[in-house]
C-alpha cells in the first residue's frame, strides 16, 4: 500500500508520469529514497508496436539489495511506503528524485548512535558514501549479529562460486554414502532397467521403414474415393492440383470481349506474335510470326530455329567506328568475347546509346555504335 499526502493512493492518471518515494523500516527507522514510473511501453502478442501499459509499481519495493534484503528477512508489514511528490515527465521525476537525496543527505546522514539513516549507497551511480560512515565499525556492531552473519555467508558463497564449505570427514562421509548407493541392488536395478529401454529404442531408418510399411498397408492400391469418399475426395485433389487458371480453355473474346480481344490480337501480330491464325518462320538466325495467309518472304522457312542456334540468341550485330568504318560480327557473344564486354554494357550500347558515360567512351574510344542487324 502507497500512502500520498496521508491517503491510500490506488490508480495514477494518464498524465502523471512518476513519482519519488520513502520506503521506512519501522523496525530500526532506516529509510530509502527512490523514484518509480508509473508506466512502460512492451511489446504485445499479436500487435507490431509496443504499447503503453501500467508498470509494476503497485508491487514495487525499492532497487537496494540492502533493502531487499531487510524486507525478506523482516517481512514488508514492517515496511510503510509513501509518495512524496508526483510528476508529470520522466525528466521532472528524475530530476525531483536526487534532488530530494541532496536535501536529506542520503549518503551521509547519521542518527545519535553513528549509524546511517539511509539504505542508499550512491545518488546518479556517480556519487558514493564513503567507507568511513562505518566508523570502523565490525559487521556486528554496524549491521547486528543476524544480520552481519548473513552478510558474510554471501560473501563467503561469492567467493567459492555458492558452494557448500565442507570439512574433510564430511567429504569423506559423502564419498561413503555414494559409494554405497552406487553398489546397491535398487541403483542395479535400474540400471538394467535403463539399458532395457536404451537397446528397445528403435532408430531413425527402424522409424521411417514401419512408417511405410503402414501407410502401404493402409491404403493398399485403394483409391481417394475408396478411402474418403467421394466429397473429401474432391476436395484433397483439388488441394494437390492447385488453383486452376483464370484463362484456362477460354478464348480472348470470352475473356475481354469482341471489341477488346481484336485490339490484343492486331498488337499481338503487329509485335511478330503468336496467335490461332499466325505461323512461326525463321531465316536461320531469327524468328518470328506471319499471318497464315501471307506469303513466304525470301530467304525465310517454315518452323522454328534449331534449338542450339534458339538457345544462344544469335542475332547479327553492327558496331560502327568513329572513323566511318563498320564491321559485322554473328552473334553478341562474340562481340562481347573480342571486346571483353558485360552483357549489362553490351545491352546498353543496344537499347540506351545516349546513357553511355564517359568512362565506357574512354575504354573503347573507336566505337561509335552497336546495332542489331534486322
Amino acid at each position: 500500500m502507497w500512502v500520498y499526502q496521508q491517503e491510500t493512493f490506488s490508480a495514477p492518471t494518464k498524465e502523471m508520469a512518476g513519482f519519488v518515494y520513502l520506503i521506512t523500516n519501522i523496525l530500526n527507522n532506516k529509510k530509502y529514497v527512490g523514484r518509480k514510473y508509473f508506466w512502460k511501453l512492451t511489446k504485445i502478442k499479436g500487435k507490431s508496436r509496443r504499447e503503453r501499459v501500467e508498470s509494476d509499481w503497485k508491487k514495487y519495493y525499492g532497487s537496494s539489495p540492502e533493502l531487499t534484503d531487510d524486507i525478506k528477512l523482516f517481512g514488508k508489514e514492517n515496511f510503510h511506503r509513501e509518495i512524496l511528490s508526483i510528476h508529470s515527465t520522466k525528466g521532472a521525476t528524475n530530476y525531483e528524485e536526487v534532488a530530494e537525496q541532496f536535501r536529506r543527505n542520503v549518503l551521509y546522514e547519521v542518527d545519535d548512535t553513528g549509524n546511517k539513516i539511509y539504505y542508499n549507497k550512491n545518488i546518479l551511480g556517480r556519487y558514493f558514501c564513503s567507507a568511513e560512515s562505518r566508523s570502523n565499525k565490525t559487521y556486528e556492531e554496524y549491521y547486528g549479529e543476524d544480520r552481519a552473519a548473513e552478510i558474510k555467508d554471501k560473501q563467503i558463497k561469492k567467493r567459492t562460486g555458492s558452494k557448500i564449505l565442507v570439512s574433510e570427514e564430511g567429504k569423506q562421509n559423502k564419498i561413503e554414502g555414494l559409494k554405497i548407493f552406487f553398489t546397491s541392488p535398487e541403483f542395479e536395478e535400474k540400471r538394467q532397467e535403463r539399458s532395457k529401454k536404451i537397446s528397445e529404442k528403435l532408430s531413425d531408418k527402424e522409424k521411417s521403414a514401419i512408417h511405410k510399411q503402414k501407410l502401404s498397408e493402409f491404403f493398399n492400391g485403394k483409391t481417394y474415393e475408396e478411402l474418403y469418399g467421394e466429397e473429401k475426395a474432391e476436395i484433397m485433389k483439388s488441394k494437390l492440383r492447385g488453383k486452376e487458371p483464370v484463362n484456362k480453355g477460354k478464348t480472348y473474346e470470352e475473356l475481354y470481349g469482341e471489341e477488346k480481344s481484336k485490339n490484343i490480337l492486331s498488337k499481338i501480330s503487329e509485335h511478330g506474335g503468336k496467335t490461332k491464325n499466325t505461323i512461326k518462320i525463321n531465316d536461320g538466325i531469327r524468328e518470328t510470326h506471319i499471318d497464315k495467309n501471307e506469303e513466304l518472304p525470301s530467304g525465310w522457312s517454315v518452323g522454328r530455329l534449331p534449338v542450339t542456334i534458339a538457345k544462344l540468341g544469335c542475332k547479327r550485330v553492327l558496331i560502327k567506328f568513329k572513323d566511318n568504318t563498320q564491321i559485322e560480327y554473328s552473334s553478341s557473344s562474340e562481340v562481347k568475347k573480342e571486346y571483353n564486354m558485360s552483357q549489362h554494357l553490351f545491352e546498353n550500347w543496344i537499347k540506351s546509346p545516349e546513357k553511355i558515360s564517359k568512362n565506357t567512351h574512354l575504354r573503347f574510344p573507336s566505337i561509335s555504335s552497336i546495332e542489331y542487324i534486322s
